[in-house]
C-alpha cells in the first residue's frame, strides 16, 4: 500500500486506486485491516472510502494474462517472435 496515495478525513481512510478490480480486492482485505485498526486505534468509527482515479499510481502488477504478457514482451521482446512463429495463444 505503500505506492498508494491516501487521504485521512475525521474517521474515513480515503484511498486512490487505479481501477475497480483493484477496489475490489481491497475490500475483501478490508475486513482484516478494519478490525485492526479499530481494536488498536480504539475507534469504532474508523472506514475506508475508494476512489478509482486514472491518476492513481498503477501497480506493477500483471493480473489477467493479457497483462502478464504484455509485460513479459516489454521485458523480452523475443517472446513476440517466438509467439508468431509458432502460431501460439495466449
Amino acid at each position: 500500500m505503500a505506492k498508494r496515495t491516501y487521504d485521512l478525513e475525521s474517521c474515513t481512510v480515503k484511498l486512490e486506486v487505479p481501477n475497480d478490480i483493484i477496489q475490489r480486492e481491497l475490500q475483501m482485505a478490508a475486513n482484516d485491516a478494519l478490525t485492526y485498526l479499530r481494536n488498536h486505534l480504539e475507534n469504532d468509527l474508523v472506514t475506508f472510502s475508494y476512489l478509482i482515479s486514472k491518476e492513481a499510481p498503477i501497480s506493477e502488477y500483471a493480473y489477467t494474462p493479457e497483462e502478464k504478457y504484455q509485460k513479459l514482451v516489454s521485458k523480452y521482446p523475443d517472446i513476440e517472435a517466438l509467439k508468431k512463429h509458432f502460431h501460439l495463444d495466449l
